[in-house]
């Protein structure tokens, strides 16, 4: 993500291992993932290190958010956030993706928003 970020011009500074490894908890401060629940986050108490078993649902999220005050990037592209989710039921033989009818696509994305200002959207 950073690579394509600096190449994109979207992120201005130099990257090193130190900055990369701290820009990440900035640009993606919720994580990637966590188990879901009956209430959605009420499985927060589990290990990192305890394996998924079948009928375990969790949660696929990147995200980018990058806050208003962030001076490592050009003002036109502070104060955005994105996240596409999947969730994903792991079984038996794998898993299965709960979410995969839901859009994802830019298109898609557009046909939803259409009474919305598209411009906003990249």
């Amino acid at each position: 993500m950073i690579k394509y970020l600096r190449e994109e011009s979207i992120l201005l500074r130099t990257i090193d291992d130190h900055y990369a490894k701290n820009i990440i908890r900035v640009l993606c401060p919720t994580g990637v993932s966590h188990h879901l629940g009956l209430d959605v986050h009420d499985c927060e108490l589990y290990s990192t290190s305890q394996q998924l078993q079948p009928g375990n649902i969790i949660t696929i999220e990147p995200g980018l958010y990058i806050p208003l005050n962030n001076k490592d990037v050009p003002p036109m592209y502070r104060d955005f956030a994105a996240r596409i989710e999947d969730d994903i039921l792991v079984t038996k033989q794998g898993c299965e993706v709960l979410s995969k009818m839901c859009p994802k696509e830019i298109d898609d994305l557009y046909r939803i928003l259409d009474d919305r200002d598209k411009s906003d959207i990249q």
